[in-house]
């Protein structure tokens, strides 16, 4: 279907205003990072305030597929199988969601929420690989950024609400400009310019 340009003038600007519509109520989402294999462990209680510690995780509850998903400003943290792709727990990032192993970089801590009870449970997260652990940190760095620059356009004084001055005359206002001759027209103000 092709539409003519004669034919169909405004259809155009009518495409480019759906779509600027369409981009303001919806979100698009976006993966920040994808790791193949990852490892849960059911973790026991703090025993110190210095953090948890993965020397003492034990038992392995769960393995599968990690992946970090954005959309606005909302991120997850979505633990999947490997085959089915079913999720088996997820983390939305907040303060406090995830927190590293205070004897490993590739251990760590999720806070996960139950969507239908809502209620929280703390479990060890593990990566075979420092590269994935690495990739890991990156995406939380890449949302914590995304939440700053966010915050700081937020922010940023806007010169629409100022109050507007009043730059017009008033009435019965006369204004005489005086203007400084320059060069030999000074001597002759009746010159050239006068002729014109």
């Amino acid at each position: 279907f092709r539409c003519q340009k004669k034919r169909y003038p405004g259809l155009r600007a009518e495409i480019s205003i759906s779509n600027r519509a369409m981009s303001e109520e919806y979100e698009y989402e976006q993966t920040l990072c994808q790791i193949p294999v990852c490892h849960v462990f059911r973790i026991p209680p703090r025993t110190s305030a210095g953090g948890h510690r993965a020397t003492d995780w034990t038992e392995e509850v769960w393995e599968g597929k990690l992946s970090v998903v954005q959309k606005g400003s909302q991120c997850t943290i979505f633990l999947r199988d490997r085959n089915t792709n079913a999720e088996f727990a997820r983390a939305p990032i907040s303060e406090g969601a995830v927190e590293r192993a205070t004897d490993s970089s590739r251990y760590f801590v999720l806070r996960c929420v139950n969507q239908t009870t809502k209620q929280k449970a703390f479990i060890g997260l593990a990566f075979n690989e420092r590269n994935d652990a690495f990739e890991f940190n990156v995406a939380l760095q890449d949302f914590d950024k995304y939440l700053k620059q966010q915050s700081e356009l937020n922010t940023t004084p806007s010169f629409v609400d100022e109050p507007k001055v009043d730059m017009s005359l008033k009435t019965k206002i006369t204004i005489k400009p005086s203007f400084a001759a320059k060069g030999a027209g000074a001597k002759n103000p009746g010159g050239a310019a006068a002729a014109r």
